[in-house]
């Protein structure tokens, strides 16, 4: 009864925050033509920069896909990871974020992998995610504040979450092998045992976790780019230092989101962050559908037939 509680809370959140954000989008083109003629007027080379980032980033997430089964012997080639990478970004747009169960239970079909081993593996990447995009965040905060000094103090509350959220998926991962010696509730306790266990592996294997995080700053930085890009198109002025923080807080905010792909919740986040930037609302609002649409489009695209050529599989 529980469970069936928790998922209609759920499926009702998807529904109000969905149905909102149509509705804002619809009444902003509505109320600024103007912003929708930029929208389509944008050149083949603006566009074709956005697209490209876009799917340099599902590269780096087949990377990332690569890495995280090493520990459980199983070596994806580069089209299969990308291929789940794809398939993984457009599931997350249904409900209860089935990218991720979708391609467990690929790997299950077709690799025989266990589901605690990639729940272990799931976890790893992205605890490591989380902490390498938010300590890339508190860094471009902290040069920030030699920069300029009145946009990091707007940001100041946002860096101090960021960073507490960075702490929190960093001491997990550091402290998961001992916190579980702790836990008195025999089910969560073997829980914890497993994912401290999966995640021992990473602490062994150092040339393992240093290319991981390699790949995961250069996923960063393909994301900032994009986000940069995204608002440099319409005219707004936003660095580098903040397109880093942006991306930061929206990496470390899609973790911990319930929302299927981020939707409505990304783009509030983008331009909450923006206007204290100093970007004007209808600006950053637009801007923030550049960015959704430039990794939508691939999505959309590149799904169908990566869907159809990894079913054959099964």
């Amino acid at each position: 009864m529980q469970d069936i509680t928790k998922t209609k809370l759920k499926s009702g959140l998807l529904s109000v925050v969905t149905v909102a954000f149509v509705f804002v989008v619809v009444v902003f083109f509505y109320t600024n033509p103007e912003r929708l003629e930029r929208f389509s007027s944008l050149s083949v080379f603006e566009m074709v920069s956005l697209l490209t980032l876009a799917v340099l980033t599902f590269v780096g997430l087949a990377l990332q896909n690569i890495l995280i089964l090493r520990p459980c012997g199983i070596w994806l080639p580069v089209s299969e990871a990308f291929g789940l990478a794809v398939i993984s970004s457009l599931l997350n747009y249904m409900p209860l974020k089935l990218g991720a169960l979708g391609k467990g239970l690929y790997l299950k079909a077709v690799h025989r992998l266990m589901l605690k081993h990639y729940v272990g593996a799931l976890a790893a990447g992205q605890l490591i995610w989380v902490t390498v995009s938010g300590a890339l965040g508190l860094l471009s905060y902290l040069v920030l504040t030699n920069t300029n000094i009145i946009v990091a103090a707007k940001l100041r509350m946002v860096a101090f979450v960021l960073l507490l959220a960075t702490l929190a998926a960093f001491m997990v991962f550091v402290l998961s092998q001992y916190i579980w010696r702790f836990i008195l509730v025999p089910r969560w306790r073997n829980l914890a045992m497993q994912l401290g266990e999966a995640l021992g592996v990473w602490y062994r294997d150092i040339a393992l976790l240093s290319k991981f995080a390699f790949i995961s700053l250069l996923l960063f930085v393909m994301s900032t780019l994009k986000i940069g890009l995204s608002f440099n198109v319409v005219g707004a002025e936003l660095s580098l230092l903040e397109a880093c923080f942006l991306q930061a807080c929206v990496t470390v905010a899609f973790a911990f989101s319930l929302i299927p792909g981020n939707v409505g919740v990304r783009e509030g986040m983008l331009v909450g962050l923006a206007m204290l930037t100093g970007v004007e609302v209808e600006t950053a609002f637009l801007a923030a559908l550049i960015d959704r649409v430039a990794i939508l489009l691939p999505t959309l695209l590149l799904g169908p037939l990566f869907i159809r050529r990894l079913g054959k599989e099964l």
